[in-house]
């Protein structure tokens, strides 16, 4: 009995971990605020993620199968991950200001370049493992997923080398506020929001497939439809309205940010890894 209370206090302290990143934890040493250096922050980061990785193998249903087992730990990294990016406590800099320390939003895109690839090999795995037990439709779900993917392989290095492009902008003499203009137009985040319901999608088949095999729980995949329902309406608005006219309703926007995609990747790795039933 203790030890199934246990069991639900650490995955109660586990789901909201990427936000309590942003807490009293990380939030001080940002480096963001210019007495604290990106070294310190890191470190910080990695001894938190630490933290977190033990509490999540405490959880972890041990008689998983192997490659489902694999699956869950990497999209749990993705959360370990995001507690960093969330933790920065500021958004992204595209001002001429971040020329003074390219190196916060380096790191902020190098994170979630990292949580793209961590998703797309946890996908596989998963898709491989159930490959042959699956309907055949569900295979069909590797052709969404190779746009939805596209898009982050595009925004992540876009946004990373946007300092030194920026620079450049400045070096031929021109106006520094007409650079995003330039550098990200509408129509480019008009295809971010197509990305994002391409992305919402695959998390959202992916969880079905995972509770059709037997190892997510039913409330789970209604939880993530409801978030991932939302995250598709908020890419439409985008694709449909623009940035611009969608931008004032900020609770949905969190949705289109890539915290929204990865945040819920996380939601299903830990739900993965800690479902207490009969494995795949």
């Amino acid at each position: 009995m203790i030890k199934k209370i246990l069991h639900v206090i650490v995955i109660i302290f586990l789901l909201p971990l990427p936000f309590i990143g942003s807490g009293d934890i990380l939030k001080k040493f940002s480096p963001y605020f210019d007495e604290n250096g990106l070294g310190l922050y890191i470190l910080l980061s990695i001894a938190c993620g630490l933290v977190s990785a033990i509490s999540a193998y405490y959880v972890t249903n041990k008689a998983l199968a192997k490659p489902l087992l694999l699956a869950g730990a990497l999209l749990f990294l993705i959360g370990i991950s995001m507690t960093s990016v969330v933790g920065l406590l500021a958004q992204p800099d595209f001002t001429p200001t971040m020329l003074q320390h390219p190196e916060r939003e380096h790191y902020r895109y190098t994170l979630l370049f990292l949580n793209a690839l961590l998703f797309a090999v946890a996908f596989f795995i998963i898709i491989r493992n159930s490959w042959s037990t699956t309907a055949q439709w569900h295979r069909w779900i590797v052709l969404l997923f190779i746009p939805a993917f596209a898009e982050w392989l595009w925004e992540f290095p876009h946004h990373f080398f946007l300092g030194a492009h920026l620079q450049q902008w400045i070096n031929q003499g021109k106006n520094a506020a007409d650079f995003m203009v330039n550098y990200t137009p509408e129509s480019a985040l008009k295809l971010g929001g197509l990305g994002r319901v391409l992305q919402y999608s695959v998390i959202l088949w992916l969880a079905f497939m995972l509770f059709k095999s037997g190892v997510l729980k039913k409330w789970v995949l209604i939880v993530l439809t409801v978030f991932c329902a939302i995250g598709c309406f908020t890419g439409i608005a985008v694709a449909v309205l623009g940035y611009a006219s969608f931008a004032k309703l900020q609770i949905l926007m969190l949705f289109f940010i890539p915290a929204g995609p990865f945040v819920l990747s996380y939601w299903t790795g830990l739900a993965l890894l800690s479902k207490k039933q009969k494995a795949l």
